[in-house]
């Protein structure tokens, strides 16, 4: 599979997730963004244990990958930058289970469509073999 239909998949399940959470917590909370502890969180959606595993099935560099466009994304760096940031992760060896969990939550899809974006805009081909370190 290339990589830009790796990112594809994962816009694909994140949209729907970041949809739903969207929607019930506005139901369960009146002053939405405002949330109440108290106040207990819904089932997650399906598409996030989906898009959990889908991460998890996925080679290290390329989840290494996926997070370095949820950062730009993010706003941490410039799509000059990203081929860097790609090879700074790729060398911190195996993803910790907390940035899969953190990617699979409701934050992924804003940060990420925006990081695809700044990617597009900037003319980065995201199937291109990362250039090798300096």
């Amino acid at each position: 599979m290339k990589f830009s239909e790796v990112v594809k998949r994962v816009i694909d399940l994140a949209t729907p997730i970041n949809e739903y959470w969207e929607r019930e917590l506005r139901k369960r909370h009146p002053k939405y963004p405002l949330v109440d502890p108290a106040v207990p969180d819904p089932p997650p959606p399906p598409q996030e244990e989906e898009l959990r595993q889908f991460l998890r099935s996925l080679p290290a560099e390329e989840v290494h990958k996926l997070v370095e466009i949820y950062h730009l994304g993010r706003g941490d760096f410039n799509a000059a930058d990203f081929p860097g940031a790609v090879r700074r992760g790729a060398k911190s060896g195996p993803v910790p289970d907390h940035l899969i969990e953190e990617m699979a939550s409701g934050s992924l899809n804003e940060f990420f469509v925006n990081g695809v974006h700044e990617l597009r805009l900037a003319g980065v081909d995201v199937d291109a073999p990362a250039p090798a370190a300096a």
